[in-house]
Parts: structure tokens; C-alpha cells; sequence
């Protein structure tokens, strides 16, 4: 075969895409199973980690266990939803939440973010709610991720609140997985359905 400039280009693109498979493979993020939002992922040492930084899929796997987490406090089951969220929230977590026209709040630990998340949820009078991440972008160093969260929340009478968020997020290697460190949320719309 004669080395063109598209088969080296070819050549460099399948290298790289075997190079990437075999960080996921070694990662842990290929063939999860039905227990992978409750593990921390991916199980790889400190120093290979904070070199190349979490893959795409462990963002998903972030941002879906704390939805899941989110989702359990939504229908008041804190202790359900503590227990997923640990697996994706450092336990000392910073938490910043911008709702204009509701107020701002910060939290320094996990255990005082989820009570405001329950104790709020309960307030509105909320019986379930449904978090669905998408957009999720990794940070130019790998160290950071934006995600955008379609968040609804039902009440007794079939109404619904929508809510638009932006989840900026830091990550860190701790305790043999990456976490999120620090979630500064920023809700955009806050919209009601009635029946």
C-alpha cells in the first residue's frame, strides 16, 4: 500500500481509536452492568487518571448517577438517594445554586445539599421528579464538564414545573473514582403545566 496522505491519515485515525478503546477497556467504562451507577468508576490508578483525566463515558456515568440520586430524593426517599449520590458527589462537595427569583444557595458537604434537596423538593409539594441530562461537554483540561438538564417535577394534582439547567461541574480523583467536587447550578426557566 503506498503511504498517502489520506491512508496515513486512515492509519493515525484507527491508531487513535484503539488507543482510546483501550483506555475505556482499562477504565472500566466498557460492558457496565446493571449495578454501574452504584460503583465508582473507573477503577484505574491516581497517577494514569490525573494524566489523561475522566473519559466521556464516566461523564455520563457522573451525570446519570446524579440524576438517579436527585430522582430517589424526589420521591422522598433521602436515604436511597444520599447513598447513589455518594458515588458520584465527593462528600465534601460545593454546591452553588443560582434560581432567579427563588434565591441563591451554597452548600459545603453532600449530607447538607441533599436535606435542602429533600427538604425543598417537599415544600413544592413535589411527589416525584425526573432529571434528564444531555449536552454533556468535558472542560479543555478534563477536569471540568457542562452538562444541561431538562428537570421535571410533578405535583398531586397532575400539574408540572419544568425547569432548564446548566450544571457546571470540577472532578477529582477521590477515593479510587472520579467525583464531581463542585456543582455550581444555574436554573434558566421555570415553567407550570396544569392538567
Amino acid at each position: 500500500m503506498k503511504n498517502t496522505p489520506i491512508t496515513l491519515l486512515l492509519t493515525l485515525s484507527l491508531a487513535l481509536t484503539v488507543a482510546a478503546s483501550a483506555c475505556a477497556y482499562q477504565e472500566g467504562d466498557l460492558g457496565t452492568d446493571d449495578d454501574s451507577l452504584s460503583e465508582t468508576v473507573p477503577s484505574t490508578d491516581q497517577a494514569q487518571a490525573q494524566l489523561f483525566g475522566p473519559s466521556y463515558l464516566t461523564l455520563l456515568n457522573l451525570a446519570n448517577c446524579y440524576a438517579t440520586g436527585v430522582d430517589a430524593i424526589g420521591v422522598s426517599d433521602l436515604d436511597q438517594g444520599r447513598a447513589v449520590l455518594e458515588n458520584c458527589l465527593a462528600s465534601d462537595v460545593v454546591v452553588n445554586i443560582d434560581f432567579p427569583g427563588v434565591g441563591e444557595f451554597a452548600f459545603d458537604n453532600l449530607v447538607d445539599f441533599t436535606t435542602f434537596v429533600d427538604q425543598f423538593f417537599s415544600g413544592q409539594g413535589y411527589v416525584r421528579t425526573q432529571h434528564q441530562a444531555s449536552n454533556i461537554v468535558r472542560g479543555p483540561f478534563g477536569y471540568t464538564m457542562r452538562s444541561y438538564i431538562s428537570a421535571t417535577h410533578v405535583l398531586p394534582d397532575g400539574s408540572v414545573d419544568l425547569n432548564t439547567v446548566t450544571y457546571d461541574d470540577e472532578l477529582a480523583w477521590v477515593d479510587g473514582g472520579w467525583k464531581i467536587t463542585r456543582r455550581d447550578i444555574f436554573i434558566g426557566s421555570d415553567v407550570t403545566l396544569r392538567p
